[in-house]
C-alpha cells in the first residue's frame, strides 16, 4: 500500500566486489532501514559488463519474516506511456520510448524482470510526497531470497536504430532468449 525508498534511513555501505576490464560488480548494503515498525537489512549488488546496454541488479532483504514487494522503477518525467511486453515465458519488459533525453532525442529506458515474480505494474503520482514521476514493477519477494532484474538504456545518439521502438523490442526479445538458456557444463 506504500512505496519506500531504500536508504532513506539507517546506514549504508559500498564495496567493490570485483573490478575488471570486461566486468565489474559492486555491493550496496543498507542496515537498520526503517520500514514501518521493522528494521530491515537490504543487499543490492549491481553488475556492469563492457559493451552491454544494461546493468544487472540482485536484491535481497532480511530482518522480517514478511513477504514484501521489491519495486524497481523508471522515471517518467518526459514520457507519458509505459509499454509492457512479454518477451518470452520467463521475462517481461517495462519500457518507455520517447523524446525524453535532455537534448530532445529518442531515449528508451527499460526494466527486464522475471515474469514469475511480477505481480503488477503501475505509475506513481506526478507530484506530492515520496516517490513521484515513476513507472514501476512489483516483484514478489521473500526474506533471504534474491530477486534479479536488469535496467537497459537505448539512446538514438549512440545508435540511430534506437529511435525505433520495434528495433528495441526485437533486441529485448533476443536478450530474453539468451537469458533463458541454461548453462551447460562439460565435465570431460
Amino acid at each position: 500500500d506504500s512505496l519506500y525508498r531504500v536508504g532513506d534511513s539507517g546506514s549504508g555501505t559500498y564495496e567493490v566486489v570485483f573490478q575488471g576490464p570486461l566486468r565489474s560488480r559492486f555491493k550496496l548494503e543498507y542496515s537498520q532501514w526503517a520500514l514501518g515498525d521493522e528494521q530491515l537489512h537490504v543487499s543490492h549488488q549491481v553488475q556492469i559488463v563492457a559493451g552491454r546496454l544494461c546493468y544487472g541488479n540482485l536484491v535481497t532483504y532480511s530482518g522480517t519474516d514478511e513477504a514484501l514487494s521489491l519495486v524497481p522503477g523508471i522515471v517518467n518525467m518526459h514520457s507519458d506511456s509505459l509499454h509492457v511486453l512479454e518477451l518470452n515465458e520467463q521475462f517481461t519488459a517495462l519500457l518507455t520510448h520517447d523524446r525524453q533525453a535532455e537534448d530532445g532525442s529518442w531515449l528508451c529506458m527499460a526494466l527486464v524482470v522475471p515474469s514469475t515474480y511480477l505481480s503488477s505494474t503501475g505509475e506513481t503520482a506526478d507530484e506530492g510526497e515520496g516517490i513521484t514521476q515513476t513507472y514501476y514493477a512489483c516483484l514478489e519477494a521473500r526474506p533471504d531470497e534474491s530477486r534479479s532484474y536488469r535496467f537497459y538504456a537505448f539512446w538514438e545518439k549512440e545508435d540511430p536504430a534506437w529511435a525505433s521502438l520495434a528495433e528495441i523490442e526485437n533486441y529485448l526479445q533476443t536478450e530474453a532468449e539468451r537469458l533463458s538458456q541454461s548453462v551447460i557444463y562439460n565435465t570431460q
